[in-house]
Order: structure tokens, then C-alpha cells, then sequence
């Protein structure tokens, strides 16, 4: 997971079961930085696809990019196998990026600009 696009580079910090809230305290008081920060539980994502691939092995997700365009929570989803539904081309570009096969991606927004729908079919996009 660690070796997913996206997540690759990254700043990854260990926590306790118990560490989230004083990590972010750490944080919060640094005098380093006064600039938002994003903290992405690869652990809650990685059970929640879990629990999704065992309760319904036949029902492939298809995570909804518009939902959260975050690179880093993008690849972990990639790696973890989701399957992504694009609103735009950059929503595409932004799968694409992460090194997802076009077969994992769906175009469904219902009112598609032409030029998306062209560069869509140009990248092997449903």
C-alpha cells in the first residue's frame, strides 16, 4: 500500500491505536507550520475495502472521483482494487495518473462536453 501512486513519497507516520488525536496536536501546535494539513487513516480504508470485497465478492465498487480528488486517497483506493467513476477529464486524468488500467475507469457524468467524450474514447475510457 505503502508503494501505491499517490501515496509513494509521502510523509507516513505510524500511530498507535490511541495517536491520531495527540499526531494531530503535534501538529496543530508546531511552530514549523501554520498551514492545513490533511491526514488520510490508510488503516480505515484499507478495513473498509476489506469488509466491502468480503461481504459482496461480486460487486465491484467504483469509488466516485468528484467525492474527494486527493491523489494520495486516489492511489490508495487504486491499489486496493477500486474501480473509478469519472465526472470529467480531469477526473479521468487524474485516475490515469495513478497508473489505473482505462478498463477500471467509468465516464458517467450525464451531460459530457464533447471534447471529454472524445479524450475519454481516446484513452480506452468507457
Amino acid at each position: 500500500m505503502l508503494g501505491a501512486p499517490g501515496i509513494n513519497g509521502k510523509r507516513v507516520t505510524v500511530l498507535s491505536k490511541d495517536g491520531l488525536t495527540d499526531f494531530m496536536r503535534s501538529i496543530i501546535f508546531s511552530k514549523e507550520t501554520k498551514e492545513p494539513f490533511y491526514i488520510l487513516d490508510l488503516s480505515a480504508v484499507t478495513t473498509l475495502m476489506h469488509r466491502w470485497t468480503r461481504a459482496l465478492p461480486t460487486v465491484q465498487p467504483h469509488y466516485a472521483v468528484k467525492c474527494n480528488l486527493n491523489l494520495n486517497f486516489l492511489g490508495a483506493m487504486a491499489a486496493l482494487g477500486s474501480n473509478f467513476d469519472c465526472a470529467s477529464q480531469a477526473e479521468i486524468e487524474s485516475i490515469l495518473s495513478q497508473g489505473v488500467s482505462p478498463d477500471r475507469i467509468i465516464f458517467a457524468n450525464p451531460c459530457k462536453a464533447e471534447s471529454h467524450i472524445k479524450y475519454a474514447e481516446s484513452v480506452g475510457v468507457n
